[in-house]
């Protein structure tokens, strides 16, 4: 998987905050790799990116063991600022 984005796209979002829903992070914690270097590249433009608490529930729900859950929980964190 490859994340596209246009030319602009990094510096439109310089010192912006994004929501992230579930989905994303559903995606992100799959393909970690490319998603780890599109958080960074946004991160590198002062980005901020936060979440609801209710997602966090959410995308943790589905781990289907406590060690699954661990993973999950620490991707999370990971990823928010």
């Amino acid at each position: 998987m490859r994340i596209i984005t246009p030319p602009d796209f990094f510096q439109v979002f310089k010192d912006a905050h994004i929501l992230l829903d579930t989905s994303v992070f559903i995606d992100s914690f799959l393909n970690p790799v490319e998603f780890g270097e599109f958080f960074n590249k946004l991160k590198t433009q002062g980005t901020t990116l936060v979440s609801l608490d209710v997602v966090k529930i959410e995308f943790l729900k589905g781990a289907p063991n406590p060690e699954k859950y661990k993973q999950k929980n620490e991707f999370f964190d990971q990823i928010i600022d």
